[in-house]
């Protein structure tokens, strides 16, 4: 702290947030944040604690529903996985922005149920999915929005929520500033080291929980590289 690694949070929009973008926009967007996904650790950050709960409860099939999907790209990378392992798995994936819900279509998410919803307001019964995930969606709100998605998101979960998203942090912002420069899209370029500015400590992710009740069974872990991962137990 004192070297001025962990800087204030940022609560500065992002351009993927604005109202009227451009689909070609978010496509190119939505490319670069699915390979940043795969490469440096959204889709691992996200499996691991799936794979210790399945792995401790012995479940043998689950249902999922990831908010805020943007690509879809997360959730059909736990699909796969879980076939892979001989799981009976179905996931359900959902964002507002009809342009992400058109992108994940035409991706090829087809394995997975794609819906426009709002995750403030998500159209399913308490209870409806073992899980409740979402990556890279939280650093988009501020404090008091955030927790009131987490809790209306363990509203739904019938095991666990799980929040993957950036730790606050100079030496990911500069990576990502780098790497983006090299190859973004223009929106990335502006948005991507901006993320990690809006990102989170593990006390202050942890203190979303409050709101609800949902602190006792939740904990926070730190993956690599400079991911964490809010895990919310609810039961069975």
């Amino acid at each position: 702290m004192k070297l001025g690694l962990v800087p204030p949070r940022s609560y500065k929009p992002e351009l993927m947030d604005r109202e009227g973008n451009a689909y070609e926009e978010q496509a190119g967007n939505l490319r670069d944040i699915a390979r940043i996904n795969r490469w440096l650790g959204g889709i691992s950050s996200l499996r691991k604690p799936l794979d210790e709960m399945i792995r401790r409860d012995g479940l043998e099939s689950f249902t999922l529903l990831d908010v805020g999907t943007g690509a879809g790209d997360v959730p059909q990378a736990m699909l796969e996985w879980a076939r892979g392992r001989g799981l009976a798995a179905q996931a359900a994936a959902l964002d507002l922005d009809a342009h992400m819900v058109r992108y994940a279509l035409e991706r090829g998410a087809g394995t997975l149920e794609l819906l426009r919803a709002d995750g403030f307001r998500l159209p399913f019964a308490d209870a409806s999915f073992d899980f409740v995930t979402s990556s890279l969606m939280f650093h988009h709100f501020p404090e008091e929005r955030a927790e009131r998605l987490l809790a209306e998101m363990a509203r739904v979960a019938r095991r666990a929520v799980i929040v993957n998203d950036l730790e606050r942090h100079r030496i990911p912002w500069f990576v990502i500033k780098v790497l983006a420069a090299i190859g973004g899209s223009p929106m990335v370029r502006h948005d991507g080291p901006l993320s990690v500015l809006r990102g989170w400590r593990p006390d202050e992710l942890l203190t979303l929980t409050r709101y609800g009740g949902l602190e006792p069974r939740a904990r926070v872990k730190r993956m690599f590289p400079y991911r964490l991962v809010l895990v919310v137990e609810r039961g069975a």
